[in-house]
């Protein structure tokens, strides 16, 4: 008579080899093995003959490889395609910022003075302001953990990169980085052809004294090394090493 199979039984037939596992082999003589070990062994056996059954079928299966341009933006969009993409969206609206804020401030009525002593550089100036307006918008948000979870949870998560919140942070960060740079370097340049203009300094050491009065004893000048001052202690402990040694600094900072 035939023996009929359990339909939970997943081991077709290959069962003669895994007889032989020392951990399946009766060590008890007499076949007088506890029943609760002999059901062990037959779950055992199942479980193996299935994870062999997939583990041959996952190798013995061909990479899907896309054919049209369709699938290929297809396959992009699931993997990366999305966050690429966004990213270049923020990489795309920080160029127009700094082209439309440029065109604006070279062509303003109101500011026709100021690009007369200054030239290019109170444009540039001017433009890289505006960028950073946009960048502070932008770098607190990434860190706002309960929000940043509650959009996690939206299908906005399959376009913006939500997960890789620190990493958008840190690009924000180093921008301002960026724009804050090519904004005192354009300031030093405007208040050096401001001190050249000025009538009252007419020796060198007048012209330093008129630069640094500038610089430091001005609304502008004065607000603008404070907030280099904090900009900087804040990358400064924001750096990886420095930021492990001492969290707490970089936490307060």
């Amino acid at each position: 008579a035939s023996k009929r199979s359990s339909g939970l039984h997943f081991s077709h037939g290959r069962g003669i080899a895994l007889d032989q596992h020392p951990d399946i082999t009766n060590i008890y003589p007499g076949g007088s093995q506890p029943s609760h070990l002999q059901r062990n062994k037959t779950e055992r056996r199942r479980l193996q003959g299935l994870q062999r059954t997939l583990t041959i079928s996952s190798v013995n299966r061909e990479p899907v490889i896309p054919k049209g341009l369709r699938e290929k933006f297809d396959l992009w969009i699931i993997n990366e395609g999305g966050r690429q993409l966004f990213f270049g969206v923020w990489v795309f609206l920080h160029l127009l910022v700094a082209v439309f804020g440029f065109i604006h401030y070279s062509l303003k009525d109101i500011s026709v003075g100021a690009r007369s002593i200054f030239g290019i550089t109170f444009p540039i100036a001017r433009t890289a302001a505006l960028v950073l307006h946009v960048d502070v918008i932008f770098i607190l948000l990434p860190v706002c953990r309960i929000f940043v979870s509650i959009l996690r949870r939206t299908p906005l998560n399959d376009i913006i990169p939500f997960d890789k919140n620190i990493t958008f942070h840190k690009a924000t960060a180093w921008s301002i980085v960026v724009g804050s740079a090519v904004h005192i370097i354009a300031h030093m340049f405007n208040f050096y052809k401001l001190v050249m203009v000025n009538p009252d300094a007419k020796t060198t050491g007048q012209r330093v004294v008129s630069f640094l009065a500038a610089n430091f004893f001005t609304g502008p000048g004065a607000t603008g090394w404070v907030i280099t001052a904090a900009l900087g202690i804040m990358v400064w402990f924001a750096m990886e090493k420095r930021r492990r040694a001492h969290f707490e600094w970089f936490w307060y900072s």
